[in-house]
Parts: structure tokens; sequence; C-alpha cells
């Protein structure tokens, strides 16, 4: 993970090339930092690549996600799922925010169990507004700047970028907690058949002992084409069905070479690949190491 620290008056939506008001204070290939979001009135539509957390500590926001309106106001924390397309926005002369952009890759690998949670909370509702008690906005704040301030202090041994990383995990599992506990209740669009089936593929790459590798198979346990399956993806999360499914797959090679001693071959099987090579080659294009060194290192 190469990190890039900034601390600029200025810097580009990830996506546009438009420049807007804001505080960048740490930016690598899987995190972004950002104090403040400004100016944005001016600019067209924007498609946003990475998962967005937005905590309101003072003021108002009012922003179209996917051509909806969205009210964030203090003590309110704004929860945005990938390839959103963002409109106008507007903000109080008080708004103040705190800013945690993460790209699926790292949502995947950090969450690994819980992603679900994730997963179902946002991209089936596309976007969701929590209302934080005085209690969690302190926790959220708190996490949020002690993650900052490792995040800006990173070492060459990497030992701090651990830091950071575990400090994200152990706030997003306790915002996976937070998301969990305060569903109350699904919009008209989840609960339509095509929300139902999208749902229902998530629950079978999670629960798949061994997880397949085509789009057929998880078509044919839901009766649908391939080619419905990944339009209702698509329509629900913005990624094709080959995409979630690869998401899945990296996701549980990591853990399972991180995390457990399983051989590799076991792992290899596991995941449904026909030999230990094709495993080694799909981990060394995906997370340039060979599984062995990619464990060890």
């Amino acid at each position: 993970m190469a990190a890039k620290r900034r601390n600029t008056s200025f810097k580009q939506i990830p996506g546009d090339d438009r420049t807007v008001s804001s505080k960048i204070t740490y930016l690598d290939d899987d995190i972004l930092f950002a104090e403040n979001i400004r100016e944005m009135n001016d600019r067209g539509d924007v498609r946003i690549p990475t998962n967005v957390i937005v905590i309101c500590t003072g003021g108002s926001m009012h922003t179209e996600v996917n051509g909806n309106r969205i009210d964030v106001c203090a003590g309110e924390m704004l929860l945005c799922p990938s390839q959103v397309v963002c409109g106008r926005s507007w903000t109080s002369d008080d708004y103040d925010c705190k800013i945690l952009c993460l790209n699926d890759r790292i949502i995947q690998s950090l969450l690994g169990r819980y992603v679900d949670v994730w997963n179902k909370a946002l991209y089936v509702r596309k976007t969701k507004v929590l209302r934080l008690s005085a209690r969690e906005q302190e926790f959220f704040t708190r996490f949020y700047e002690m993650t900052r301030m490792c995040a800006a202090n990173l070492d060459d041994a990497g030992f701090m970028r651990e830091v950071v990383k575990s400090l994200i995990q152990a706030g997003m599992i306790g915002l996976c907690r937070l998301l969990a506990s305060t569903d109350a209740g699904e919009p008209r669009e989840a609960r339509s058949q095509t929300g139902t089936t999208f749902r229902r593929f998530l629950d079978l790459l999670k629960s798949d002992s061994l997880l397949r590798h085509t789009v057929t198979y998880y078509a044919r346990r839901l009766y649908i084409t391939p080619k419905y399956l990944s339009m209702i993806c698509v329509k629900h999360s913005g990624k094709t069905a080959k995409q979630w499914i690869n998401d899945y797959l990296m996701e549980r090679a990591h853990y399972y070479l991180r995390s457990t001693d399983m051989a590799i071959k076991e792992i290899s099987d596991t995941l449904g690949f026909p030999t230990p090579s094709s495993f080694g080659r799909y981990v060394k294009e995906h997370f340039g190491l060979s599984p062995l060194a990619y464990r060890n290192n």
C-alpha cells in the first residue's frame, strides 16, 4: 500500500477532473481521509468509485445521490457504497464533517465475515443516513481522529500502516454492529423481486462452503439466466455478478492465506480452483506474490 500523505487545501474528487475545496489529510491506494468538502455547488454529476463514510459534526449538507436528495445534519452519518452518482450539493455556513473513503478491496479484506452486513445495508439500499447517539458520535469521531493521526505518522517498517488498517477494521466492525441493530426495514426497491434476488445471491456467495467461479452456477441456483443475474447485480450495486464473485474470492484467499494454517492445496480446493498451480497464478495476478510468499510477507 503506497502511502501519499497529503495536507492540501484542494483535491480532485475521485472520478472527476474538476477541483473542489477540501482538506485531504491522508491518501493511498485504498484509503482517503478528508476533513471537509465545500464549494461543490457548480460541479456536475460525479460517479464516486469508493465507499464513502461522512460524519457530520456541524451544520448540514444537502446532496443528490443517484438522483435522490439526501439531507445530512450534525450528529448524523452518511454511508454511500462505491459507484453511486453524486450531483449538486449545498452546505450551510457552519458545515463541518469527517470523511473516510475506502475502496471495495479493503472493505472486503477488513470486514471478513461481517462484510455481508455492509453489503446488504448499502448495496441494496444505495445510501443510508444514520442518526447517532451522543455516545456513538463520540466513538466514531474519536475512532476517526485516532486513525487519521496514525495514518499521518507512517514509518518505513510498515508497523503504523498495519495499525491504521487494524483501527479501520475495528471501526468498521463497530459500524456493522450499528447497521445490524438499526435496520428498521427495507425500502420499496429492496423489497422488490430483483432486490430479493440480489440478497439471495449475496447469501449464496457467503454460505457456499466451496466458492464457485462462474455466474452460470449461481444463476442456476436462483433459477434465472446468467445475463439476468448480472443485470440485477448492476442495478442494485453497480457491479456485475462476476465482479462480486471475484471480490468474495479475493477476500477468502486473503483470509485463508493470512489467518489460517491451511495447506495451499487445501485452500485451492476450498476456493474451487482445479489445481494448486491455477490458484497460484490467481494469487500472483491479484496480490503480486505467490501464495506462500503472500502468507509469509
